[in-house]
């Protein structure tokens, strides 16, 4: 009976898995040997009474699409081509086969966790944590018509290619964390409080375009677009208050800077067990950071003549009228801006995070086997994307842990696993949920790449660990005089 009980989960758990919308690391949420799982909820804590990592104890890097593959974007030519890498831009290739794959937009979401510095300390009833880390966030909607402009041109009408979301974030964030146990060490209750420091942000939040016709061959463009920016842009502005020059300046990568772009975030979490089942629930990357340095913002309304880009003229533009505009573009820019309302400002504006909401169930076959589902909703910028996924962890000796997960995403199935083993007080982990996307690949010029995969998920890192004493084990000595005593 109890083992009809264990594959019936186990069915339900795989099952379920069938609507995966987006690919997190459902692996290491529950790899609690790992310190960094609590990354997802605050309220968890592991079997070590400190654990210290720097900067490779925690690395992530995490890309994935919807629709396309890798290879969809380059792969190798065909016929004369046969040699040569090539893109659906090719000039012998179908766009209709790529445009085929996609159903309404094309979706690029990537991101990236990189550690400084995390400690955490087990002290009874309470779990501490400090930590420093890098992030990134990237996420890119493109509506399938401006795909459709791009690759076959405009021959209707009236084309709407409203839709475009773009937002790039990179922050770091000192994160200060402490949980709790309750209820006979049944309930956990975990807070983050974190202080934000904002180094880049480019967002476009807003754009309605539509595309119409006009006799003369040439296309009116409709635009409302609104866009915030917190990056080394080097401009200037004309008497019309509209961009004179435009350029880009330079980026400082050091790990250690933190910028005046002050924010403030926190997650929260709780963990339940009852008998070997456990309930999880938190809320994380709660935040908001207020951009001061760097700031352009721009409100851009009205209608403009748009008659298409000659390739000559793009390349070797002239203009003997204006001798400030040296490219085909900063004629198109300058024309834009006489022919549209504009608000263009170095004004300060704030922006959010992406909340992600956790919710799990795991249940303890063993005490070293564990199987649980994770279901995960990520707030995006004018996007809600969910994923659900079912793994299984077991342990071995006290220095091994293994785990194995199953996600089916738009027809894609993902293979994920991961692992962890102590020497002496070192911890070394990795895990990533689609092991099929890095062995099964293609070759570029000689070189391999994961061609077939529509998602990348990879956490490593290596910890300083120290585990806690176990309870020592009770011995009876039975004789005239009952005497019990600790082994």
């Amino acid at each position: 009976m109890k083992t009809r009980i264990i594959y019936t989960i186990l069915i339900i758990l795989f099952f379920t898995c069938g609507k995966v919308m987006a690919q997190e690391s459902s692996i290491l949420y529950f790899m609690k040997d790992v310190p960094y799982s609590k990354t997802f909820n605050p309220a968890f804590r592991g079997d070590y009474t400190l654990n210290i990592g720097g900067p490779f104890s925690g690395i992530n890097i995490n890309t994935h699409t919807y629709d396309i593959k890798f290879s969809d974007l380059l792969y190798r030519g065909t016929g004369a081509y046969a040699d040569s890498i090539v893109s659906p831009l090719g000039k012998e290739e179908n766009p209709l086969i790529f445009l085929n794959k996609i159903n309404t937009e094309l979706n690029i979401y990537g991101s990236s966790f990189i550690s400084i510095l995390n400690i955490g300390m087990l002290k009874n009833d309470f779990y501490f944590n400090l930590e420093l880390n890098q992030r990134f966030d990237f996420q890119l909607d493109i509506p399938k018509s401006i795909l459709e402009i791009v690759l076959l041109g405009n021959s209707t009408a009236y084309k709407d290619v409203s839709g475009t979301n773009m937002n790039m974030l990179t922050w770091k964030e000192i994160g200060i964390g402490i949980n709790k146990t309750f209820l006979d060490n049944k309930l956990t209750i975990g807070i983050k409080p974190k202080l934000l420091f904002g180094g880049a942000n480019i967002s476009l939040y807003q754009s309605e375009l539509s595309l119409t016709k006009e006799q003369d061959g040439s296309t009116l463009i409709t635009s409302d677009i609104k866009f915030n920016s917190s990056f080394p842009f080097e401009y200037t502005l004309d008497e019309s208050e509209w961009f004179d020059k435009f350029s880009f300046g330079s980026i400082n990568a050091n790990p250690l800077k933190f910028s005046n772009n002050l924010g403030v975030g926190t997650d929260l979490g709780a963990s339940y067990d009852y008998n070997k089942f456990k309930l999880a629930l938190s809320i994380t990357d709660i935040g908001v950071i207020f951009w001061k340095k760097n700031i352009l913002t721009a409100d851009i309304k009205g209608d403009f003549s748009f008659n298409g880009i000659n390739s000559d003229e793009f390349t070797n533009y002239t203009n003997a009228d204006d001798t400030t505009e040296s490219t085909y573009m900063s004629y198109v820019i300058k024309e834009i801006g006489k022919e549209t309302t504009h608000n263009i400002s170095s004004s300060s504006y704030s922006s959010g995070l992406n909340p992600k909401i956790f919710f799990s169930t795991s249940y303890s076959l063993k005490e070293d086997l564990l199987i649980g589902m994770l279901i995960n909703t990520t707030f995006y910028q004018n996007r809600i994307k969910a994923s659900i996924s079912a793994s299984a962890h077991k342990s071995f000796k006290n220095n091994i842990n293994t785990s194995i997960s199953y996600s089916y995403a738009h027809n894609n199935h993902n293979i994920g696993i991961g692992g962890s083993y102590i020497y002496k007080k070192a911890q070394i982990y990795f895990a990533t949920d689609n092991i099929l996307g890095l062995f099964k690949y293609d070759k570029l010029n000689g070189i391999p790449y994961p061609a077939y995969t529509k998602n990348f998920n990879l956490w490593f890192g290596v910890n300083f660990v120290i585990k806690k004493k176990e309870a020592p084990e009770k011995q009876e000595i039975r004789g005239p005089f009952e005497l019990t005593y600790n082994k």
